[in-house]
C-alpha cells in the first residue's frame, strides 16, 4: 500500500513539474515575440531590429532579456542577441559619394555617386568616376549613378552622321576660303601669338617628374587624379587600393596614386600624357599650374 502511495506521489510530482515547465515555455513564447536564443544553458529572448542586448547576464529562465535601443549613429538590421549595435557607414565626399538613404535604427546608410559621376560595382562601390561626355559623337544613353554614359557610334547605317560630317567639312572649307580672301585683300589681320600660345601640346617633351610629384599632388583634386589614371589605362583595382591604404588622408591618397600612376606609365612620356589628359578633361588651369611647376615661368 505504501509503495502504491509513493508511486502515485511521484507521478503527481512529475505531472506538476511538466505542467509548470509547459506554463514557463508558453509564457516565454508569449513574451519572446522575436524568438529565443541559448546563452550559458539558459533560453533568452532575442532583441528586435534597432535594439541590442544591454546585459547578457540579466537573462534567466524567468526574466525577459533586457534590450536597449541603438544610438542614433548605429543600427541592427534584424532580430539579434548582440551586445553592441553596428556603426553607421559614412559616405566619402572625396570619393564623389553622397548619402542616398540616411542610417536608421534598423538599416545602414546607403551611399551613391554624386551627379555627374558613376560606379558600376553595386554595393562594393568605394569611389565614383567622371561620366564620359561623348564629345563629337552625341549621347546614346545618359550617365546614371550606376552606369557610365553610352556614346553614339561614329557611323550609322542611315547616314545621318555622315551627312552632318560632310556639311561640317563644307562649312569649314568655306570659312577657310573666306579668311584667305580677306587676308589677301588685307581686310583682316592676326596679332602674333605669345610664345606660350604657340607651344602646342604636341611639342611637349618627356620630363622626369619624380622631383615634382609632391608639388603636383598638392594642386590635383583627388577625383581629377583618379580620372587621369582611369583614362590612361591604370587598373581600377590599383586606383582603389591607394584609397583603401589611406582612408582618412586625401592628400596622401592623391600623392600615392600619382606616384603609382607615374610608375605604371613606365616613366616614359608620362609628363606629356598627364598634360594632354588634363586638357581632355577640361582641366586646363590645373595643366597650366603643373607646367609652371615643371617647366618654370
Amino acid at each position: 500500500m505504501n509503495v502504491y502511495r509513493l508511486a502515485v506521489s511521484v507521478c503527481c510530482l512529475m505531472m506538476v513539474g511538466d505542467l509548470a515547465e509547459c506554463r514557463l515555455i508558453r509564457r516565454r513564447r508569449e513574451v519572446c515575440k522575436e524568438g529565443t536564443y541559448q546563452y550559458e544553458g539558459k533560453t533568452c529572448c532575442l532583441c528586435p531590429a534597432g535594439y541590442r542586448v544591454k546585459d547578457l547576464n540579466t537573462c534567466t529562465d524567468n526574466i525577459v532579456t533586457n534590450c536597449e535601443q541603438c544610438r542614433p549613429d548605429s543600427f541592427t538590421a534584424q532580430r539579434n542577441s548582440d551586445p553592441t549595435c553596428q556603426p553607421c557607414k559614412s559616405c566619402d565626399s572625396n570619393a564623389e559619394m553622397e548619402i542616398k538613404e540616411k542610417c536608421s535604427l534598423s538599416s545602414n546608410t546607403v551611399c551613391g555617386c554624386m551627379e555627374g559621376y558613376y560606379c558600376d560595382k553595386g554595393d562594393q562601390c568605394k569611389l565614383c568616376y567622371d561620366c564620359d561626355t561623348c564629345e563629337g559623337r552625341g549621347v546614346k544613353i545618359h550617365c546614371t549613378a550606376t552606369n557610365n554614359t553610352v556614346c553614339n557610334d561614329a557611323v550609322h547605317s542611315n547616314g545621318k552622321i555622315i551627312g552632318a560630317a560632310v556639311i561640317s567639312v563644307l562649312v569649314a572649307l568655306f570659312i577657310v576660303a573666306l579668311i584667305v580672301f580677306l587676308l589677301r585683300r588685307k581686310k583682316i589681320c592676326f596679332k602674333d601669338r605669345t610664345e606660350e600660345e604657340t607651344d602646342t601640346l604636341d611639342r611637349l617633351i618627356d620630363v622626369d617628374l619624380n622631383p615634382y610629384l609632391l608639388d603636383i599632388a598638392s594642386i590635383m583634386k583627388p577625383s581629377l587624379m583618379r580620372n587621369v589614371a582611369r583614362r590612361t589605362g591604370m587598373p581600377r583595382v590599383d586606383i582603389e587600393q591607394h584609397q583603401e591604404n589611406h582612408p582618412n588622408d586625401v592628400k596622401e591618397q592623391t600623392y600615392r596614386l600619382l606616384q603609382g600612376w607615374y610608375e605604371f606609365q613606365g616613366l616614359s612620356k608620362a609628363y606629356p600624357t598627364l598634360i594632354k589628359t588634363l586638357h581632355e578633361q577640361r582641366a586646363k588651369t590645373t595643366a597650366d599650374l603643373i607646367r609652371k611647376i615643371v617647366e618654370g615661368d
